[in-house]
């Protein structure tokens, strides 16, 4: 899965519960990640989702994949208006990474933490919140949950996430949260890393962001 480098979202409306659904997750591991921060209810996608829980998530696709949202992003998340360009957006979503739900404690889904997991020591990571919430602290406290989640597992030595050179505002919070710069990262995008202390060496590095 391409490096998600944008900390954007979109607005949230009321769920579609009448849509026939067929994803199954391919990548979760018997152990299914989730956690909890003041404000966020952060849990995976896994087959134990009950249908309505699906419905209401094809629902509420494409009211955060705004175009905003999406601006440097994939293809592949672009044109999600309707509720079958949802379900497969999420389709091929699950097919390629591991799809964890933002909650808001008071507004509901918010976005989403993806983790693609390319070898059994690092996690490559990207996410989006939606629009509204942009500007509220939501993604620095989505990802520092996700690394205190990560290092208390020990699943990897390095958390890894790309961000456009453009977008200042991710990188600043990657490097307040502790990521340091990857030399030879993707062209056109910048590759921030967090190495855990579990692994021995401390690099300084953290992640992504909207602030």
């Amino acid at each position: 899965m391409h490096a998600l480098h944008n900390a954007q979202g979109g607005r949230l409306f009321q769920p579609v519960l009448n849509v026939s659904l067929r994803f199954c997750p391919k990548h979760v591991d018997p152990m299914s990640l989730s956690f909890e921060t003041a404000r966020l209810i952060v849990s995976e996608v896994t087959d134990a989702l009950a249908l309505s829980e699906q419905a209401e998530l094809i629902g509420r696709i494409p009211a955060i994949l705004t175009p905003r949202v999406v601006e440097n992003l994939p293809p592949s998340f672009h044109g999600i208006c309707s509720a079958e360009s949802a379900e497969i957006w999420l389709d091929q979503v699950l097919s390629e990474s591991r799809l964890l739900l933002v909650k808001s404690t008071e507004q509901g889904l918010i976005g989403f933490l993806f983790v693609h997991v390319e070898n059994e020591n690092e996690a490559h990571i990207g996410y989006l919140l939606a629009e509204a919430c942009w500007g509220k602290g939501f993604a620095s406290e989505l990802l520092e949950g996700f690394i205190r989640e990560a290092s208390a597992g020990k699943q990897w030595s390095k958390i890894i996430g790309g961000v456009d050179p453009s977008n200042i505002a991710s990188i600043n919070l990657l490097k307040k949260l502790g990521f340091s710069e990857r030399v030879g990262g993707e062209s056109g995008v910048l590759t921030y890393e967090y190495a855990f202390r579990h692994c021995g060496r401390r690099e300084h590095t953290r992640e992504i962001g909207d602030g």
